[in-house]
């Protein structure tokens, strides 16, 4: 018998499972769980709760100026398997030398366990928005329960919200010239 696949879009799906994870640069279109927002695909029982399925998200993360991509099963109890991540279009990162999208943490990632994630360096956020990367990158997450159900999460990364946020780096030293911070905050 052939099972179907299951769709999810975006964090909205979060914010309908009750996930405090649902901010970030990921954004869906709904509010309510249904067909492609979380739910199973018609005909497939629904699951009692997000912990009754892996639930495999991919997100960007800012902290202190460095931009992070990490993929994330947000169950409580069930691993996910082959999880499998495309970005549309690829995601460059590493002062521009590397496509980030190609590393095999997103190629075949045969093994996620509930509650845990995996993130990797995606660049310097000044660098990123000087070359004039692109902002809006479609990814689409492909992963399997453990018994063999697949799901599918497509969600739009939109990472303008990081452009204008000020920061100071975390390695810089304060001077008494310094003292007004102007010199170190970056934009």
């Amino acid at each position: 018998m052939a099972r179907k696949n299951k769709t999810d879009t975006g964090a909205a799906s979060l914010a309908a499972a009750g996930s405090p994870q649902a901010m970030g640069s990921g954004s869906g279109s709904g509010t309510t769980p249904a067909p492609g927002m979380g739910a199973p695909a018609p005909g497939a029982p629904a699951p009692v709760n997000k912990g009754e399925r892996p639930f495999v998200y991919v997100d960007v993360l800012f902290d202190d100026g460095l931009l992070y991509v990490e993929v994330k099963n947000y169950s409580n109890s069930r691993p996910a398997f082959n999880v499998q991540t495309t970005f549309s279009p690829e995601l460059r990162g590493v002062e521009g030398t590397k496509v980030v999208s190609d590393q095999n943490l997103f190629k075949n990632l045969s093994f996620l366990a509930p509650r845990r994630s995996i993130r990797t360096f995606l660049d310097r956020s000044n660098s990123f928005f000087l070359r004039q990367e692109p902002k809006r990158y479609t990814v689409t997450v492909s992963y399997r329960d453990r018994f063999n159900a697949a799901y599918v999460s497509v969600i739009t990364l939109d990472l303008s919200i990081y452009f204008d946020i000020g920061y100071l780096g975390s390695s810089w030293q304060i001077t008494d010239e310094q003292n007004d911070g102007l010199d170190i905050v970056h934009y």
